[in-house]
C-alpha cells in the first residue's frame, strides 16, 4: 500500500467516524451536536477603499505604515486572530482586505476598526460582521532544539 493509499484510507476512516459521531445535527445544546462545536464569536472587519483616488493613495503606501504598526500592536496584545488582503484570480491584492479580531462586544469591534490609521485617514471603509467559528484547526509544529516553529 502505498503512502497515499494509506493517507487515503486514514482520512476516509476519520471522515466516517466524525460523519458518525455528528449524524444529527438536528440537535441544538449541550447535549446535541451543535452544542460540541466550538463556538468562538470573533468579529470580522471587511475593510475597502472608499474610491478609486483612495485606492492609488494606498497602492502608493499611504497610511501603510501607520496601519500596519496598529495591526501589529493588535496582533501583539491578542486582538488579532488573522488578518491579510483578499486576493484576485490573478493572487494580486483585490482592494478588500479582511481583519478577524477578538472583542468583547459590536462596540468594542467598532472602536478597534476605527482607530485603525487607514479608517481614521479616510481611505478605507468597514463592515463589521459578526462571526462564529464552529470548526477548523491549527497545527503549530515547535522544535525546541533550533527555537524554530512552523504552522501546517
Amino acid at each position: 500500500m502505498t503512502d497515499q493509499e494509506v493517507q487515503r484510507r486514514l482520512t476516509s476512516n476519520q471522515a466516517a467516524d466524525v460523519a458518525e459521531k455528528h449524524k444529527d445535527f438536528s440537535k441544538v445544546g449541550p447535549e446535541g451536536t451543535l452544542g460540541q462545536l466550538l463556538g468562538q464569536r470573533l468579529f470580522v472587519i471587511m475593510t475597502r477603499p472608499v474610491d478609486e483616488p483612495a485606492a492609488a493613495k494606498i497602492r502608493d503606501g499611504a497610511a501603510r505604515p501607520e496601519h500596519l504598526a496598529y495591526i501589529v500592536a493588535l496582533e501583539k496584545t491578542g486582538g488579532i486572530f488573522a488578518a491579510g488582503p483578499l486576493l484576485g484570480d490573478d493572487d494580486r491584492p483585490s482592494g478588500t482586505g479582511m481583519i478577524v479580531i477578538r472583542a468583547q462586544d459590536r462596540e468594542q469591534a467598532k472602536s478597534i476598526a476605527e482607530n485603525d490609521p487607514m479608517h481614521q485617514q479616510g481611505l478605507r471603509t468597514f463592515e463589521i460582521i459578526p462571526w462564529k467559528v464552529n470548526e477548523g484547526s491549527v497545527n503549530v509544529v515547535i522544535n525546541y532544539s533550533d527555537q524554530s516553529f512552523a504552522l501546517k
